[in-house]
């Protein structure tokens, strides 16, 4: 039995759990036997199939958890647990290593884990931010390793070509800053012709914002609870996205993205994208100064739209990604 324990809230957004999800259905997949430990984003994950159970002080390292991990190993067999929290300490992981294997998907290099296996699936991973680790320590690196859904690989690089701006829009599961908003008033001020394909996360407080902009500027289309985010995608030509997992997404399905990132977990992935030639870097949001932010944005997606041979230039750097 593997086990797989991740984090999410309207706080730090759904990526975690998202993640998850997409390497326990992986892992169903090939016949492993799966039980999903999260305290929080239960109706999400039981859309998935999974009946997810809730830990008790969950990532706080009392006795009542360890208790409790002990018992899932002896009632459940459970040998191996996947852990997804910026919560982890040291101590805690060394702990859970004396009850079951632990694994760690990881993306911010905080320390050295003492887990048996390590799980970077960015572009910017490498091997020696983790030369301090346990020799026993497994490493895997690099974005051969990212959890990108099936439909996304059985249409890779399936994305419109067309020159009327298509763009999809995505902020992440949370949007407490109203960015989908606010990169929406911009593009439209900017690209009028242009029709969004705007996603509204499970904990996005935006839908009144977004309907407002849809009733002002005509031709944009709102996405809330979509399972198939791949057929969003191949409508598009261009898009603009927070820099998380639907970076790796986007550039399997060979879409040009504009990038950005504002929290700091985000900032290395959309550098190593635009670094690679796979995406336009618009740097970080800042909510101090979103005027810089607004400004960029409407150079950047002007010129992206404005140009087929970039936009295919980007496509196929992007595909090489990923």
């Amino acid at each position: 039995m593997i086990g797989i324990y991740a984090e999410g809230s309207e706080t730090i957004g759904i990526g975690h759990v998202m993640r998850c999800l997409t390497i326990a259905d992986a892992l169903r997949s090939r016949g492993k036997k799966i039980t999903f430990y999260a305290n929080s984003c239960h109706e999400l994950i039981e859309g998935r199939g999974y009946k997810p159970e809730t830990v008790p002080d969950g990532f706080e390292g009392t006795k009542e958890e360890f208790a409790f991990w002990e018992k899932n190993a002896k009632e459940k067999g459970l040998t191996l647990l996947l852990l997804d929290s910026y919560k982890v300490t040291p101590a805690y992981l060394e702990r859970l290593g004396e009850v079951f294997k632990t694994a760690y998907l990881d993306d911010m290099c905080m320390f050295p884990y003492p887990v048996d296996m390590v799980i970077n699936y960015n572009i910017f991973a490498d091997k020696k931010d983790y030369k301090e680790l346990h020799e026993q320590t497994d490493l895997c690196l690099g974005t051969s390793y990212a959890p990108v859904r099936a439909e996304f690989v059985q249409n890779r690089g399936n994305s419109a070509s067309g020159d009327v701006p298509e763009i999809f829009i995505s902020v992440g599961g949370s949007d407490s800053l109203g960015l989908s908003p606010l990169i929406t008033k911009v593009i439209k001020k900017n690209l009028a012709a242009s029709h969004l394909h705007v996603l509204c996360g499970p904990y996005s407080n935006q839908k009144e914002a977004l309907t407002e902009l849809q009733q002002q500027f005509g031709n944009i289309t709102i996405y809330e609870k979509v399972t198939d985010v791949w057929n969003v995608m191949r409508k598009c030509n261009m898009a603009v996205s927070a820099a998380g997992t639907t970076m790796y997404e986007l550039a399997a399905m060979g879409v040009p993205v504009l990038t950005f990132s504002f929290v700091e977990n985000q900032r290395r992935i959309a550098e190593g994208f635009a670094l690679k030639g796979a995406a336009i870097g618009l740097g970080m949001y800042e909510e101090a100064r979103p005027e810089i932010f607004e400004k960029n944005l409407a150079k950047q997606v002007q010129i992206l739209a404005n140009d087929r041979a970039l936009r295919e230039q980007i496509k196929k750097c992007a595909l090489l990604c990923v």
